[in-house]
């Protein structure tokens, strides 16, 4: 599932991402499977193998990229 947020209103933005994180599992399981990259700081390589990588003891991974839409 892919997740665009975006907007003006940052505190709401971040309000919005705590809680996909904290949807993504307890923190244990979650922290290893998160990703976060700074869009035009990162690679693009990277953030593909972040989001390809097999999550680790968790049904899920999550790859956080903050202002990809900026390098778009």
């Amino acid at each position: 599932m892919i997740r665009v947020l975006h907007g003006d209103d940052e505190f709401a933005v971040e309000e919005r991402l705590t809680a996909i994180k904290n949807a993504a599992g307890p923190p244990e399981i979650r922290d290893p499977n998160t990703s976060e990259f700074e869009g035009p700081a990162s690679a693009r390589d990277q953030i593909i193998g972040a989001a390809m990588a097999i999550p680790f003891l968790a049904d899920r991974r999550l790859v956080i990229v903050r202002g990809l839409l900026g390098i778009i």
